[in-house]
């Protein structure tokens, strides 16, 4: 049996209003899934040198992931976390929608 190539899955963040400076140590991302609870798990991710862009000045973040990263936020109920030191929480619309797409792969 052979494999196909591999999926990158790529995770964005734009952040029109942000005028604040970003911490770029690593780990630049930090997810945690499903926060006090026994399924709570914690992923770290790291920019690839395609990461940012600055359009009109405003960060544009865009972060290399693969599909079993997808999977394990498909099966999320709640996440949060921290992009290049800038705190985070998706709305549960967010999080639907991540399990959605996850589910048409």
């Amino acid at each position: 049996m052979t494999s196909g190539p591999a999926v990158e899955v790529r995770l964005d963040f734009a952040m029109p209003m942000f005028t604040g400076v970003l911490d770029f140590k690593r780990p630049h991302a930090v997810f945690r899934l499903d926060k006090d609870t026994k399924e709570e798990a914690s992923l770290e991710l790291n920019a690839d040198g395609a990461a940012m862009l600055l359009e009109d000045r405003n960060p544009n973040l865009s972060l290399a992931s693969d599909l079993a990263m997808l999977g394990r936020f498909a099966k999320a109920v709640t996440i949060e976390g921290r992009v290049f030191g800038v705190a985070f929480v998706l709305t549960p619309q967010q999080v639907k929608a991540i399990a959605d797409f996850a589910a048409r792969r």
